[in-house]
Parts: structure tokens; sequence; C-alpha cells
């Protein structure tokens, strides 16, 4: 075996390690979980899609490197106490992890026609519209509104018309668990009508605005 060819694997040694390694960077994900993606609904005929969405949404903000926690599939049960179970299990989050800094119970819209409440186009594609929603019945209030009304700005000098706004629902029975952090919000999308398609290109936009909302609280 001579020497030029002895040089010539070792090149293409070097090369290979240095590509994985690359690799391994770029997909290594961050040690801190600052996202929880969770449900509540008891509507069966929305929860498969939702579990989809979520876990859309899930590998998104993995690629991007923001280390999330998809409780989806935990929470999304066909149980009247939907909102304890998820209560529960938020609880049982925020113990474990400390670096929590958002939270999203995904919901589907109850819009029941398919028109520009239910949907959008930027970019020239269609997209699912999002809508906040609060509870006043929490001492959280002044400060989920306050994280809802950021998220809704943000959305808005990125991606104009992509969220309905923030609204608040006045009753002592719900509260959307929104008690349990000041940045949990009741975020819904679509309508009856939008397609799987349409919810995933709101899901894409939505990752580039969390990415800019935790460098912000970074």
């Amino acid at each position: 075996m001579n020497k030029t060819f002895l040089f010539f694997i070792m090149v293409l040694f070097i090369l290979g390690t240095g590509c994985q390694n690359k690799e391994a960077a770029q997909t290594e994900l961050s040690p801190e979980t600052p996202v929880v993606l969770y449900h509540t609904s008891t509507n069966e005929d929305s929860l498969s899609e939702i579990k989809k969405i979520g876990n859309h949404l899930e590998e998104n903000l993995k690629e991007n490197n923001i280390g999330v926690s998809n409780l989806i599939s935990t929470t999304a049960q066909q149980d009247q106490n939907n909102e304890q179970l998820s209560k529960q299990v938020i609880k049982e989050e925020l113990t474990k992890n400390e670096n929590v800094q958002i939270l999203f119970d995904i919901q589907q819209a109850d819009v029941k026609t398919k028109n520009n409440a239910s949907t959008t186009e930027i970019k020239g594609k269609n997209a699912a519209r999002v809508l906040f929603e609060l509870s006043s019945s929490t001492d959280n209030y002044v400060k989920n509104q306050k994280f809802a009304k950021k998220i809704h700005a943000k959305i808005e000098e990125m991606y104009p018309g992509l969220s309905r706004g923030v609204i608040t629902k006045k009753s002592h029975d719900f509260d959307y668990n929104q008690e349990l952090h000041p940045n949990l919000l009741l975020l819904k999308i679509g309508g009856q009508d939008t397609t799987l398609k349409e919810e995933y290109r709101t899901m894409d936009l939505l990752t580039e605005v969390i990415q800019e909302v935790l460098d912000e609280i970074e």
C-alpha cells in the first residue's frame, strides 16, 4: 500500500468525522425545555387532528433547537374531567421543569364555515388563523393577557392577519388552567373546515414566532 493511497484514506476519514460532528451539532437539542404543548378538549372528532398538529409543531421546534414537551397524547382523553386531568399533568411538568416559558393548550376553533375568520393567505399559501382565549377568573389574568398580547403583536409584526387576536371569557366555571403559569395560553386554530395542510402551515409560521419570543424573554 503506497503513501499516496494512505494519505487519501486519512483525508477521507478526517472529512467524514468533521461532517458527523457538524450534523451532531445541528441536531443537538437544547437541554432546557421552554415550550409545553397539551390539549384539554374532549371533542373526539378533533383529537386525531390536534395530535397531528401538535406533533408537527414539536418536530419544527426540535429542528430549530428549541426544547419542547409534547403532552397532547397524555392530556387528550375522552373524559368529562379533562381539564382536571390536564391541570394535574401540567402541575407535574412544571414541578420537574423549571425552564418552562410558554405553554399552549392547542384546540380547534369552532368556526363552522371556511371564511376569512378561519384562514388567511401568507406569502401565497393558505394558513389557518389562530385565536388566543383567556379566562378572567384567575389571579394570573393580567399576566396571561400581557403575554397573549405580546404573542399576538409578534405574529402581526411577522405575519399580519394570521392572528385573530385575543379574547377574554368571563366565567367562574372554567379557568383554562391559566392560574398555573403567567405564559399559559389557550390557542385555537383554524375552524371545522380548515385542512391539515393549512394548519401545518400555521405551525411552521408559529415556530418562527416562538423562536423570536423566546429570544426576547431570555
